[in-house]
C-alpha cells in the first residue's frame, strides 16, 4: 500500500514536471531571476582598479570625446560600447557602469540553459544552468565593470548560434556565430582561443562550409578593426602594439623566475582547491565533466571539450607577446570564461543518471541544490572585498560630504591618485574641479585611506 502510494506520487510529481517542461522558456525565467537577486544580493560595484579606466574611456565615447590610444583597454569595443550606450541614456554613476556585466551575466544563465537543452535535454539545461547561476566567480564579477562576463555572453551567443546552424546547415546562421566570436575578441582576446575550439570541431566533424561561414564571419570583424586603426592612425596592428606596451609593466616577465609555480601549480590550485572565489563549482564540474567525457559520445562532448581545454592551454601556458614570451598574467577572473562548458557536461552527466536511475533523483536534486547555496553564500562573503573595494567605501562617504557643502575636489595625491579620481568620476562627476578653485583635496591617511582636506 505504501509503496504504491509513493508511486502514485512519484507519478504525479513526474507529470507536473512534464507539464512545467512544455514550456521552455518558464524555466531559464526563473533560474535567471534567481540568478539576478544573488548578484544583487551579492553586490560589489566599483573597485577601483581596471573597472575604473575601463569606465574613463566608456564615459569618453559617451560624451563623443574618445579618440583612440595605444591602450590595450581602450580598444576594447565590446564591453566599451555596450557601457557608454548606458551612460548615454542613463547618466553616470556606479549602477550604470555595472549595468553591462551585470545584465551579461544574466544572460549567460539563459544561454547556458538553452544550450544544454539544445543538446541534452531540459533536466541537464536546468542543472547547468543552476550551477552557473551559483558560480561564485560568475556571482562576483556580474557586479563589477571587467570584460569577462560581456565576453562570455558573446560566447554563449555565438555557440548557440553555432548548435543551431549544424542542425538547420544554415550557413547565415553559422556566419552570425563567428561575428559573435569576433566581437567577443574584441572584448577579451581571449575569445580567439574559442574560435579556434569551434574550428577544430567543424573540422574534425568534417562540416567545412560550416567551419568557413564561421570563420568568414570573425574574420569580418577582425578585418574591420583592421580598417579601422589603419584609418584612425594609420597602425593597422595597434591592438598587438597596445599589448606590447602593455608588457612593458615592471611585473610581466617576473612569472619567469617560478616557472614551475607558474606553469603547474597556480591555475590547478585555484580550480581544484575549493576557495571561496571558486567554491565547490570548479572541483565538483571538473570531476563531473571528466566523467561525461567518459560516458557520454564523444559526438556530444567534442565540442564543449575544446572550448574548455583550448583556452586554459593558453591561460597556463600562453603569451601576451610575439617577440618574446611573456606568460599571461594570473588572475581569477580570467578562468570564467572556460566554465560554462564544464557546467553544460555536469548538467548533461546528472540528467543522464536521473534517466536511468530515477530513485536516485532525490540525492542528485539535494547535491544540486547545497552546491548552489554554497555558492551562493561564497558570493555574498566575497562582496565588495580586495582590490581598492575599501577605499571606494571611503570614498562614497566623502562625495557625499562635499556634494552636501556643495564644494568641490581640486586635486588627488598619492599612488592610488588615479584610482581615486577614476572612482570620483563614476560616483559624483560634478564634484572634480579645476586646481585653480578652492575646494578639497583627497590625499592618503596614515593607514593609505583617502582623506578629504581643505585647500587653503
Amino acid at each position: 500500500m505504501a509503496s504504491s502510494q509513493t508511486q502514485n506520487i512519484l507519478t504525479q510529481q513526474a507529470q507536473a514536471w512534464a507539464q512545467v517542461t512544455q514550456r521552455v522558456w518558464i524555466l531559464p525565467t526563473i533560474i535567471a531571476a534567481g540568478g539576478l537577486a544573488v548578484r544583487l544580493w551579492c553586490f560589489t560595484g566599483l573597485i577601483a582598479s581596471d573597472d575604473v579606466v575601463y569606465a574613463h574611456y566608456a564615459h569618453l565615447l559617451a560624451a563623443g570625446h574618445y579618440s583612440i590610444e595605444a591602450n590595450h583597454m581602450a580598444l576594447r569595443f565590446g564591453l566599451l560600447l555596450p557601457v557608454a550606450g548606458g551612460y548615454a541614456v542613463f547618466g553616470v554613476s556606479e549602477v550604470t557602469t555595472v549595468l553591462a556585466p551585470l545584465l551579461a551575466s544574466v544572460a549567460s544563465i539563459v544561454l547556458v540553459f538553452l544550450i544544454a537543452h539544445r543538446q541534452f535535454g531540459v533536466n541537464a539545461a536546468v542543472i547547468a544552468a543552476v550551477l552557473m547561476a551559483s558560480f561564485p566567480l560568475s556571482v562576483r564579477y556580474g557586479s563589477i565593470l571587467v570584460p569577462e562576463p560581456v565576453a562570455e555572453l558573446y560566447i554563449l551567443g555565438a555557440v548557440w548560434l553555432y548548435l543551431s546552424a549544424r542542425e538547420s546547415g544554415r550557413l547565415t546562421t553559422a556566419t552570425a556565430a563567428g561575428l559573435l566570436l569576433g566581437i567577443a575578441y574584441l572584448t577579451r582576446e581571449l575569445a580567439l582561443f574559442v574560435f579556434l575550439a569551434v574550428l577544430i570541431e567543424a573540422a574534425w566533424q568534417r562540416r567545412w562550409r560550416m567551419l568557413l561561414a564561421v570563420a568568414f564571419g570573425s574574420l569580418a570583424v577582425l578585418l574591420g578593426e583592421q580598417l579601422y586603426f589603419w584609418f584612425a592612425t594609420g597602425d593597422p596592428l595597434l591592438r598587438l602594439h597596445a599589448m606590447a606596451d602593455h608588457n612593458q609593466r615592471p611585473n610581466a616577465m617576473a612569472f619567469l623566475q617560478q616557472r614551475a609555480w607558474r606553469f603547474f601549480r597556480v591555475i590547478p590550485h585555484m580550480m581544484l582547491i575549493p576557495s571561496l572565489g571558486f567554491g565547490l563549482h570548479s572541483l565538483v564540474a571538473l570531476a563531473l565533466a571528466a566523467l561525461a567525457s567518459l560516458m557520454l559520445s564523444v559526438r556530444q562532448t567534442a565540442l564543449f571539450i575544446l572550448w574548455f581545454v583550448v583556452p586554459l592551454f593558453y591561460l597556463n601556458f600562453g603569451t601576451t607577446s610575439l617577440k618574446t614570451y611573456v606568460a599571461m598574467p594570473v588572475g581569477d577572473r580570467y578562468l570564467e570564461l572556460i566554465y560554462p562548458p564544464l557546467f553544460i557536461l555536469s548538467g548533461a552527466l546528472l540528467a543522464t543518471l536521473l534517466n536511468k536511475k530515477p530513485t536516485h533523483a532525490g540525492m542528485i536534486i539535494s547535491g544540486v541544490v547545497l552546491l548552489a547555496v554554497s555558492g551562493v553564500l561564497c558570493g555574498h562573503l566575497t562582496r565588495a572585498t580586495g582590490w581598492r573595494t575599501t577605499d571606494v567605501v571611503r570614498l562614497r562617504e566623502i562625495a557625499r560630504t562635499i556634494k552636501s557643502e556643495s564644494a568641490t575636489i581640486v586635486r588627488f595625491e598619492g599612488p592610488s591618485s588615479w584610482a581615486w579620481s577614476g572612482a570620483v568620476d563614476v560616483l559624483e562627476p560634478s564634484l572634480v574641479a579645476s586646481p585653480s578653485q578652492r575646494g578639497f583635496v583627497i590625499r592618503p591617511d596614515s593607514g593609505g585611506l583617502p582623506v578629504s582636506v581643505a585647500q587653503p
